[in-house]
């Protein structure tokens, strides 16, 4: 039951803003709020892509840093509701509007709100400081950890999930050598060449061509492939991938391409490859197919054709056979050498051959667990700064600890416990830092409370009164938030002196 008021004009060109306004001492929060529109150079101060927050300080001391409801946006018009917090102690309460946007913060001057005293005693509210806009962004850097360790989770499960093989298991795929044709019909003509029907390999020198004969037609197919004995492995998960391009006249046409496992005891299981041949040549496809062996398993044979009534033709290019669940980039055989010295050619150039597909390999064995590493280096990044996170959330809350935005600050006065944290893009250069308020064996803490890396707080060394840093080599310290801006460095009081003790 929020009351309603009019809409108050904040001139943000005034040093001072008399308002007369006044509220009671123990009210809910939503039971009252002020509406007022921010106006510069007598013109709407537009809002666009700004945060508003409301900062202060109670009559007996405490700190006040809340969120603002923008109500609109273009016309500068705002909502402050007033807490139970802001609301627990009579007097004057003090505040000041913050804008932030990107790196730029901007504070209006000062006004005032009168807290009437009630006649009601309601002991249930004791004053303490609030800072609600901190809280939600605390909840909002928790949620963004929880968002990334879920993400690192799921990285981690299709690592695990997603076999990778990258050793072409089918030789001549490269087509150096003659095509062997296991099976070959009258109705289908084989074409190896530079081209075919116009269209150039995407990997090599030359691609392999089917064409069927204008008069001949029904089923025709060939045995192009057959890996060697002994290398396909049993129960084992492999992929075929290919590129394919065709064209076709008439309606009745469907592929006929199959893998043949051929068994230790002479019979053979068929596996259909649904290869589409409706792309009337004007684009490469990929065809990709995943299957895993059976236990007697003893060679895979790959076969392509047609089943058509009318002449058609299909173009294969970069074919492959990998042990495991992804398809990866076309690569030659670590076993293609066997062919090339049988046909008496260069054993150098093979040698040279083989060992690029040796170096292939270890370069994808090296990016996977690279890969691996940085997965592992986030999780554990994400697990400290969420700790980090939580001590300090649990200290700052449990405790009623002081805290303190310090942005720009060169003196400091710090109390037992206390926060003392920067936003946004800032370098605050601490000259002097009164500690009289602390006992010895007392701590306090500093945070970057940002994502910008250049955000820091500089302890000037040369230049610092009633406080000894220990320092790298005499020079100045820097703390600096890391990725989530949420290191934190303690510092206690040990003989009388503030020394770095370590991180949190």
């Amino acid at each position: 039951m929020t009351l309603d008021n009019q809409t108050l004009i904040f001139n943000l060109d005034k040093t001072f803003n008399l308002f007369n306004l006044s509220a009671k001492q123990f009210d809910t929060d939503n039971a009252r709020s002020f509406t007022f529109q921010f106006i510069q150079n007598n013109t709407p101060f537009n809002l666009s892509s700004i945060n508003v927050k409301v900062g202060g300080v109670k009559p007996d001391g405490k700190k006040i840093f809340n969120d603002v409801k923008i109500i609109d946006v273009e016309n500068g018009i705002v909502e402050l509701d007033l807490t139970s917090q802001m609301l627990a102690v009579n007097g004057v309460l003090k505040l000041e509007f913050i804008f932030m946007k990107d790196n730029i913060r901007l504070s209006s001057y000062p006004f005032e709100i009168n807290i009437v005293p009630s006649v009601t005693n309601f002991n249930a509210i004791e004053s303490s400081d609030e800072f609600g806009a901190l809280t939600n962004a605390l909840g909002s850097i928790e949620g963004t950890i929880n968002n990334l360790t879920n993400s690192v989770n799921s990285a981690i499960v299709d690592v695990k999930a997603n076999q990778i093989g990258g050793t072409n298991l089918l030789d001549n795929t490269d087509l150096a050598n003659p095509i062997q044709m296991f099976n070959n019909t009258p109705n289908m003509q084989l074409i190896v060449d530079k081209t075919f029907q116009g269209q150039t390999s995407i990997y090599n020198e030359k691609l392999i061509g089917l064409r069927s004969f204008d008069n001949k037609f029904g089923d025709s197919y060939t045995s192009l492939f057959r890996t060697n004995d002994k290398i396909i492995q049993p129960d084992t998960t492999y992929t075929i991938s290919f590129n394919y391009m065709s064209l076709h006249e008439g309606d009745a046409l469907s592929s006929s391409c199959f893998l043949y496992f051929n068994k230790n005891d002479g019979t053979q299981d068929v596996l259909y490859m649904d290869v589409d041949l409706n792309s009337h040549g004007e684009n490469w496809f990929k065809y990709v197919q995943t299957f895993t062996t059976s236990v007697n398993i003893r060679n895979i044979e790959v076969r392509f054709g047609f089943r058509c009534t009318a002449f058609a033709w299909l173009a294969i290019d970069g074919l492959k056979l990998e042990k495991g669940t992804v398809a990866t980039d076309w690569s030659t055989s670590p076993f293609d050498w066997k062919n090339e010295v049988g046909n008496c050619k260069a054993i150098t150039s093979n040698t040279k051959e083989i060992e690029s597909c040796r170096t292939d390999i270890d370069n994808n064995t090296k990016q996977i667990e690279s890969c691996r590493n940085n997965i592992n280096t986030n999780t554990q990044q994400i697990a400290s700064n969420s700790s980090a996170i939580q001590d300090l959330k649990n200290s700052w809350f449990s405790t009623g600890n002081n805290s303190l935005c310090i942005n720009g600050r060169n003196e400091l006065d710090v109390y037992p416990g206390g926060v003392y944290f920067i936003t946004g893009t800032s370098v605050t250069e601490l000259h002097t830092i009164t500690h009289s308020h602390l006992e010895d064996g007392q701590s306090i803490f500093f945070i970057a409370e940002t994502i910008d890396q250049t955000a820091n707080i500089k302890f000037c060394h040369d230049d610092l009164v009633h406080c000894q840093v220990y320092t790298p080599k005499g020079q100045d310290f820097w703390i600096t938030g890391r990725d989530n801006g949420d290191t934190i460095f303690e510092m206690k009081k040990m003989s009388g002196a503030l020394r770095f003790v370590g991180m949190v």
